[in-house]
């Protein structure tokens, strides 16, 4: 028989991730295997070309990894969720600042690993709208945000203890359209939108007072500022400038002011702009324009440069609101917005080498709101947004995908006084996972023979006749586990072949109810099973 060998990738080409698994299968057929992309899945099928018997390969059948979105309630005390900000601490956790509308306060909520924790952090008038949030080293909040009672830009912060609060500026109605980055040694820098001026302004913390100054002040310019710092601390910001695109950049003596994309009446370019610096220090910008003009679109300046295009939609109109942008480690743009006109749907877009792709993430109501987006170290995205129908904080995130790939040796001329080893291959990244393998009636389980890379060992259990775990899968590496069965039968029919073994094995992500399996026939004609999807 030949021996094939396939190499796949189980993370399919439309599961954003700037890391991909692969795996060796292996099968001892005459024909063999081949992976077919279908949809968002990666299914394994077969293809026998033998005659006679139609011997079947082992793991034939199994269910396709895929990556699926999780979306959850955060916060749905009152009317909540607006002006999101979104950041993930040093293990991937989410934390989100966010408006609360019916008591006119400040919110804060984080994922403590086990289940969601909300606070409030300001009640001095109604404040907490155009947040903005960052981390600094010790994965402690910071958070800019607007006081609409006293037109301040104001600013939070948590010692390890408490929360801190205190006033930026106050000349004039300012503080709209935040947007706050810190520096190397933790110390915050601000842009905000001075509506008395009609200027773009920048506030920065020394590590013993604020400073503050004018970056552009050229006509009505500063809403839907956003901030980010080069690797020399330098402040680079995407605005509103007039009726278009503005980009403002310190040079180490000035600030330096260009217009990206121009605008005119009626199609004005730079609404809800969100920008981000790719690992050459360049700026990549996601905007929309004016509703009678077109739809979110995507800039960045090349090293001689902007280059500007449309990012495909389904409607043109009210698309691209709400914009939110990040890079990935190959400065991949990842873009999270909010699709008006008839979905009213919280949308996903990445750009690779061959375009952009576009996604539903949440369609349950009119959702996709301020939304704020992140990713993880595997570029997986995560996203808070606000639920317009049912006023509430929503937060969504891809989640890694769940394989399990089962193989028998010998896959087939299998004789019942021989033994069967089975090998299970896993991979749940930092997934809750539970394990079942039951056994057929008709084999016996050889005891202690489990092996496994995973710890604490996987046990055969007599009550269900099969084999279990439950735990944490690793965050980096794919887990084994073999054990070995037998026919059992003696005497005169020893030497025979076996009855076809059929066996499947389950693997469930008990935190998001999603599981996989994986189907083997050893000694088996052909068989035609369903493939079974979560």
């Amino acid at each position: 028989m030949l021996l094939l060998l396939l190499l796949y990738s189980a993370l399919v080409s439309n599961c954003p991730s700037s890391r991909a698994l692969s795996l060796e299968i292996e099968s001892t057929a005459a024909g063999g295997q081949f992976a077919k992309r279908t949809a968002n899945r990666l299914s394994i099928t077969s293809s026998l070309t033998s005659p006679g018997r139609f011997a079947m390969p082992s793991a034939a059948l199994q269910s396709s990894p895929t990556c699926d979105w999780y979306v959850e309630k955060v916060d749905g005390e009152g009317n909540v969720g607006q002006h999101t900000s979104l950041a993930l601490d040093n293990k991937g956790h989410p934390h989100i600042s966010y408006y609360d509308a019916t008591s006119g306060t400040l919110r804060y909520a984080w994922y403590t690993g086990t289940a969601w924790q909300v606070e409030t952090v300001d009640t001095a008038g109604n404040v907490g709208q155009y947040t903005s949030l960052a981390l600094d080293d010790l994965n402690h909040p910071h958070i800019s945000y607007y006081d609409a009672t006293s037109g301040t830009l104001r600013y939070a912060w948590y010692t390890g203890t408490a929360w801190q609060v205190e006033t930026v500026d106050t000349a004039g109605n300012v503080g709209q359209y935040t947007s706050l980055a810190l520096d190397d040694l933790d110390h915050p820098h601000i842009s905000y939108f001075d509506v008395t001026s009609t200027a773009l302004k920048h506030a920065w913390h020394d590590g013993a007072t604020w400073w503050i100054e004018v970056v552009d002040n050229d006509g009505y310019v500063g809403e839907y500022s956003s901030l980010a710092l080069d690797e020399s601390g330098r402040p680079r910001i995407s605005y509103l400038s007039g009726v278009s695109l503005g980009y403002a950049w310190h040079d180490g003596a000035a600030w330096q002011t260009e217009i990206v994309h121009e605008g005119a009446w009626m199609c004005e370019w730079g609404y809800d702009s969100s920008l981000a610096l790719d690992s050459t220090g360049r700026p990549h910008v996601i905007y929309r324009g004016a509703f009678y003009c077109g739809a979110v679109s995507y800039a960045w300046h090349d090293g001689n440069a902007w280059q500007i295009e449309w990012v495909p939609t389904d409607f043109l109109g009210a698309v691209g609101n709400y914009a939110s942008l990040v890079l990935d480690e190959l400065d991949r743009p990842h873009i999270a917005f909010y699709q008006g006109s008839n979905d009213q749907d919280l949308k996903y877009g990445w750009r690779d080498e061959t375009g952009w792709h576009i996604e539903t993430v949440d369609s349950r109501g009119n959702v996709g709101y301020y939304t704020s987006i992140a990713l993880d170290r595997d570029a997986h995205p995560h996203i808070s947004y606000y639920d317009f129908t049912n006023g509430d904080l929503k937060y969504a995130h891809l989640l890694p995908p769940l394989l399990l790939y089962k193989r028998a040796i010998p896959a087939n001329g299998l004789r019942n006084s021989d033994r069967l080893t089975y090998t299970l291959t896993i991979s749940g990244p930092a997934l809750d996972v539970y394990l079942w393998d039951p056994l057929p009636d008709a084999v016996f389980y050889i005891s202690d023979s489990v092996t496994s890379t995973l710890s604490p060992l996987p046990v055969y259990s007599p009550t269900v006749k099969g084999i279990i775990w439950e735990g944490t899968l690793p965050t980096d590496t794919v887990v084994t586990i073999s054990f070995q069965i037998t026919p059992g039968i003696t005497g005169t029919g020893s030497l025979s072949l076996s009855s076809p073994i059929v066996n499947t094995a389950w693997l469930t992500d008990t935190r998001h109810d999603r599981n996989v399996s994986s189907t083997i026939i050893v000694n088996g004609r052909r068989v035609y099973l369903p493939l079974i999807l979560r």
